[in-house]
């Protein structure tokens, strides 16, 4: 039956323009996506080490504040680095697990988990 609907006249599938413009745009689609995909491996290595960089001396920062003062919360470090509070839990759970610093953990909220 679908078959047959392609032989009426007037009927969509029997102008193959529709078609062939959307295969069109789906070819142009996966090329922009594989020229996308190329040019992130090239900045990706890139990329990881500007971000170990920037980690590096955010990590010589927050040693410096915690030598300069002491017990810190996250939300103090983050302030004093202007970077949000999840980073800088990231960055203390990170330098910790270098040794570089001891964490001290204690639940906010009583109750059931």
């Amino acid at each position: 039956m679908m078959g047959q609907m392609g032989n009426q006249p007037g009927s969509e599938a029997a102008n193959p323009m529709p078609q062939m413009m959307g295969m069109c745009m789906c070819s142009e689609m996966l090329i922009a996506i594989h020229r996308t995909s190329l040019m992130a491996a090239i900045a990706t290595s890139k990329l990881h080490t500007l971000f170990a960089k920037w980690m590096e001396g955010l990590e010589n920062e927050a040693l410096a504040a915690l030598n300069q003062q002491g017990e810190v919360d996250a939300a103090t470090l983050a302030t004093k680095l202007e970077i949000r509070e999840e980073t800088a839990i990231y960055l203390v759970a990170k330098l910790a697990s270098k040794g570089k610093v001891s964490l001290n953990i204690r639940a906010i909220e009583k109750g059931e988990p």
